[in-house]
């Protein structure tokens, strides 16, 4: 019984020191060398990758017409695990030169070269205590930190912004063209309303005018009559 204790308190205690180095793995210059060694060499790519010295190696690729010594220049690690971006994981890049790829040929093979030299961008994540390729750290990434559900709004609104913002569109124009409608309506209301008005007055001033007219022809009956009861 006493055996069987010590024993379970060994593997207890080896559990926990192995639990400890796991979280206690932090991202360095040797282990992303190793790292990166590791994902060029399975790089499909890539035909020859042999060390030849320290932080030197033979090279070829199938990407670009290359076959010579490739040059590890610096080893840079950016620690992202506390902040918002990134968390959890370490950015690490090897900069490398080709010995005798000109600039003219980066020029000639941009693409190419381009998509070769983003294979030196490596995340360390602390969770597992690993360096992860850029496509690995894509996977990981997305299973952490999931996009929302099909049929959530936000889902939705992500995959029809453009319709979202042309009916907004629509709306706001329609609204412009309501506004202006009453503004039009009120317009033709008060013009109307001020044609009536003018078409009173002139039928008034036409009265005015037969009434004086009239007036006048009375006043000169009146005065032929005077004349001749003279």
């Amino acid at each position: 019984m006493r055996k069987r204790s010590v024993f379970f308190g060994l593997l207890l205690a080896g559990s926990i020191l192995l639990a400890d180095g796991k979280t206690a793995a932090k991202p360095d210059e040797g282990s992303l060398l190793a790292a990166w060694e590791g994902a060029l060499q399975s790089e499909e790519s890539t035909e020859i990758l042999q060390k030849t010295a320290e932080r030197s190696y033979r090279f070829k690729t199938r990407l670009f017409p290359f076959d010579g010594e490739l040059k590890v220049l610096n080893v840079l690690i950016d620690d992202f695990a506390e902040g918002e971006y990134l968390a959890g994981f370490a950015s690490g890049s090897v900069e490398v030169e080709l010995v005798g790829f000109s600039q003219e040929q980066m020029t000639r093979y941009a693409r190419s070269y381009g998509h070769w030299y983003q294979l030196h961008t490596l995340f360390f994540d602390f969770k597992e205590g690993r360096w992860l390729t850029a496509r690995e750290y894509r996977v990981m990434a997305m299973a952490r930190n999931p996009l929302p559900a099909e049929g959530s709004l936000m889902s939705w609104l992500a995959r029809n912004y453009f319709l979202v913002i042309m009916a907004l569109l629509a709306l706001f124009l329609w609204w412009i063209s309501k506004k202006s409608g009453r503004q039009v309506k009120s317009a033709l209301s008060q013009q109307n309303e001020a044609m009536e008005i003018t078409r009173r007055s002139i039928v008034l001033s036409e009265k005015a005018v037969q009434l004086n007219e009239e007036a006048n022809a009375l006043l000169k009956e009146i005065l032929q009559e005077l004349k001749r009861s003279k």
